[in-house]
């Protein structure tokens, strides 16, 4: 019973660390910081996915798991987490192309 709730206080610490870090993610990205939020994004990623795990496996299956409002909430943030982290990779992209830029690789048309 005092592991159950040991383990309940780190989910729950593991959640609320990884909606700091989204909000500093968030940040990040506003700032065009787009390298540091994709890094903030993927360590909130982590801690959800962990805090999801311990749920899941200590009290339901995966399916039944993200039917309770816990569940939801975990898979809300990572949803919004990955999310956030694809439109880093969208403002990234160009500059990791050759020549800096998507439009080079685009033949001319004229």
């Amino acid at each position: 019973r005092e592991r159950e709730a040991v383990d309940e206080v780190n989910s729950i610490r593991r959640m609320l660390v990884a909606k700091m870090r989204r909000e500093r993610g968030n940040e990040a990205f506003r700032a065009g910081e787009f390298g540091v939020a994709l890094l903030l994004y993927g360590r909130a990623v982590a801690l959800v996915q962990a805090s999801g795990e311990d749920e899941a496996v200590r009290n339901l299956t995966s399916g039944e798991y993200y039917q309770t409002p816990e569940g939801k909430a975990v898979q809300e943030m990572e949803e919004l987490c990955l999310m956030n982290a694809a439109a880093c990779h969208l403002k990234l992209a160009p500059t990791l192309l050759p020549g800096g830029t998507a439009a080079s690789l685009m033949p001319n048309s004229g």
